[in-house]
């Protein structure tokens, strides 16, 4: 079946430039067959460059690092925010950018691989730095990967900047996803690459797993049941909303002394979660015992076979990609996902993250159906994104900044820095820190000292870093525990990073004798 969603790319790839979707369970090949599309769609079509948008961090080193393994290394380009190399350039000028070859600010590479903040904020930005880039998005095959993760409130003028690069740019644009939206409630139309097999035949083909949820509406599951729970499997993954939770279900797994426990969330470092995926995978490989308690960033392109999987309610495409990690090759009749209402601490009581559980329980409370059916999908984005209650230019443009655009006066005078403003990803800017976690990091550390190039140790550097709030870097501050080295911030105490649970907080008691080289 892989192989026929990659002759349906290849074949679709002749069709005329436009706005397409890409609709592929999780587990059917779709970014490697998504690239196929775009090569040779852009071989067809003389496209200049292929942007495949990503919207984590946590996986775009591993998607690059697969796309230079097919294209050779020096075909792709990596540009993530890690390391805020625009304000580098701001603050050392656009010569000494130019000496040290900076080529992630252009993008001139053949295949750029980039996360959504970095490719959407450009669009809408008015700083010069971030702008020297979208010359070269003229003229390119755009993917958008999980398209459906797109902040909900600039869903609209996201795709209207995407409709706008298709239209008068020579773009061409694939919205990939695993559970399809309803794009055409959100007015937009886009051709479908899967016409044989359709979408609804993928999720057949593809359906390798039972959902069921644990108790009913908001009865709580009690940490203690999962822990008994991971304890009763000999393999198991429990995926959860918060770093909180993560970390207290895992110390209480660890007290009970349970073999082949790990954990993984953003309080470790990109270097640290590939060593404990490959350490997972190999003993869910060999039939050894295996529990993993992880946050959702397990559930972005991570891939594993669990038997079974456990998962704190959430919106209806994190279960279904959280599904995607269960019974993944079809090894078995039937995977097992259990979907249950976590304790306080496992859930935010407001925010964006809430209204999806509350959304995604009244989906599976009043739709009839799987949970992860193509109509359960639908209806659920059809909650969410205000079709169903006629809010979507409130919903979906919150800052709204179509009007702002609409708004400009006959002489075109568009409100550039308003809108820049208002059009911010991720609220709350955050610190990426880097954390000597082996000895090859502490080399790149003395490297930044001295190097002629410190950009290119910089982004050597993005594998080892740990991103943390405003008010978590001034207590780190505060207590003496960063060195800037050459403008990157450097973790002076190992003892503050566990070599399980990763970055402590500033406030914790460290544990000096933790060993990590």
């Amino acid at each position: 079946m892989r192989q026929q969603i990659l002759a349906t790319c290849a074949r679709q790839a002749e069709t005329a430039p436009r706005l397409f979707s890409l609709t592929v369970p999780t587990g059917g090949g779709k970014t490697l067959s998504s690239l196929a599309f775009a090569l040779r769609h852009a071989a067809t079509y003389d496209k200049r460059r292929i942007i495949y948008v990503i919207p984590f961090t946590s996986i775009i080193e591993q998607n690059a690092e697969q796309f230079r393994t097919v294209l050779g290394k020096d075909s792709v380009l990596e540009h993530h925010s890690n390391f805020n190399q625009e304000e580098y350039e701001e603050n050392y000028g656009r010569d000494e950018a130019q000496r040290l070859k900076i080529s992630s600010e252009n993008w001139d590479a053949p295949v750029v691989v980039t996360t959504s903040v970095q490719f959407f904020e450009s669009l809408f930005s008015n700083k010069r730095s971030k702008l020297r880039k979208l010359h070269n998005i003229a003229n390119s095959v755009i993917i958008i990967d999980e398209a459906q993760s797109l902040p909900r409130g600039y869903m609209k003028p996201c795709m209207k900047a995407l409709q706008e690069l298709i239209a008068a740019y020579g773009c061409s644009v694939v919205l990939c996803t695993a559970t399809q939206p309803s794009w055409s409630g959100l007015g937009i139309q886009a051709t479908e690459i899967m016409d044989t097999p359709t979408p609804a035949e993928l999720v057949e083909v593809f359906k390798r797993v039972e959902v069921e949820v644990s108790g009913s509406d908001n009865q709580v599951t009690a940490d203690d049941k999962i822990v008994e729970w991971m304890l009763e499997a000999e393999q198991a993954l429990c995926i959860v909303n918060t770093r909180k939770h993560a970390k207290v279900l895992f110390e209480q797994l660890s007290e009970r002394n349970v073999e082949g426990l790990y954990h993984l969330s953003g309080r470790l470092c990109a270097r640290h979660r590939s060593a404990i995926i490959a350490e997972v995978s190999e003993r869910l490989k060999n039939q050894e015992p295996c529990r993993l308690v992880s946050t959702q960033l397990i559930e972005a392109g991570v891939d594993l076979d669990f038997p079974k999987v456990f998962r704190a309610y959430a919106g209806l495409d994190s279960i279904a990609q959280a599904a995607g990690r269960c019974n993944r090759e079809g090894r078995r009749e039937s995977g097992r996902v259990i979907v249950f209402y976590p304790e306080k601490h496992g859930m935010p009581s407001r925010g964006w993250l809430k209204e999806t559980v509350i959304e995604a329980q009244n989906t599976i409370k009043y739709h009839k159906g799987s949970p992860l059916s193509l109509s359960s999908i639908r209806n659920y984005f059809e909650r969410i994104h205000g079709i169903c209650d006629g809010r979507v230019e409130q919903v979906t443009d919150s800052k709204r900044i179509m009007q702002l655009l609409r708004s400009k006066n006959i002489n075109l005078e568009i409100p550039f820095e308003d809108i820049a403003e208002d059009f911010t990803f991720i609220d709350g800017q955050m610190k990426a820190i880097v954390v000597p976690y082996d000895s090859h990091a502490l080399q790149l550390i003395e490297q930044l000292r001295t190097s002629p190039y410190p950009l290119q140790v910089m982004r050597q550097l993005q594998s080892y870093t740990v991103q943390i709030y405003q008010h978590e870097y001034r207590e780190f501050l505060n207590k003496q525990l960063l060195m800037n080295v050459e403008g990157v911030l450097v973790l002076l105490e190992n003892g503050y990073y566990h070599p399980q649970t990763g970055l402590l907080a500033a406030t914790d008691e460290p544990e000096m004798d933790v060993l990590l080289f």
